[in-house]
């Protein structure tokens, strides 16, 4: 019997130690890609590329990630997880719910600004195709950390509504951040599209586009009853408290 006993306990650490270096491995290919893609775009990422640069088997990538995809989904995975931690941290620095969601604000604008190309990353991550071409348990994982940082967000929101005596919470507070981070994401797309020329706002004059940003920030604010003599004061000093603190 201790013979049997010690048999199993062996395998079961043997298993345990694949499962680790397995797991490294698909951290370490994620890794890869994400660096390829600061470089490159989307559409010039081939899996034969990525098994060069990982130094592994067609065959090892595609039994991480049995499709371009899936690879793709991971990495969004990794960069979203990484942004919420940043903004998660900020957010616990401030006890007002209204400096909280403006931080929120804020950090996702600088987040695209500062990394161009993990916006874009997420931009393709997000279309259609590509979830229905992901795993099931990839789109699962993306799903679940992106609810559970819009509870968050809800939670906060809701705050917010009943401390300014905004009327009815949850459904409107789902509309406030709906209406909040559309206008953060929106105006960045705009800002990196040829729209941006068009219109007079390229994110390649970073004072210009931050200027508008934060105008159109207390704008929106304003238009939910949420006024302060001092608001725009207010956009700016955490502006300026993010753009450090990064």
């Amino acid at each position: 019997k201790r013979i049997i006993l010690q048999h199993i306990s062996y395998c079961h650490s043997d298993e345990c130690d694949d499962l680790e270096r397995r797991q490294l491995r698909e951290e370490n290919i994620i890794q890869i890609v994400i660096e390829y893609l600061q470089q490159n775009t989307v559409l010039e990422l081939k899996m034969s590329h990525v098994a060069k640069l990982a130094n592994c088997s067609m065959g090892v990538i595609y039994s991480h990630f049995p499709s371009k995809e899936d690879l793709i989904l991971a990495c969004a995975y990794r960069q979203i997880k990484k942004d919420f931690a940043c903004i998660e941290k900020a957010l616990n620095q401030h006890s007002e719910p209204l400096d909280q969601m403006i931080m929120a604000s804020i950090l996702i604008w600088s987040v695209f600004k500062q990394q161009p190309s993990e916006y874009a990353l997420k931009q393709f991550a997000i279309n259609p195709h590509v979830w229905n071409a992901a795993s099931i348990s990839r789109v699962k994982s993306v799903t679940e950390l992106v609810n559970t940082f819009s509870a968050k967000l809800s939670f906060i929101s809701n705050q917010l509504f009943s401390d300014y005596k905004l009327g009815g919470q949850g459904v409107e507070a789902e509309q406030f951040n709906l209406g909040l981070f559309g206008l953060t994401l929106g105006l960045y797309q705009q800002s990196v599209s040829a729209f941006g020329d068009i219109l007079g706002f390229n994110s390649s004059y970073d004072q210009q586009s931050n200027h508008h940003f934060k105008s159109l920030l207390v704008r929106y604010l304003s238009s939910w009853g949420l006024e302060r003599q001092d608001m725009s004061e207010r956009v700016e000093s955490l502006s300026q408290l993010t753009f450090k603190n990064r």
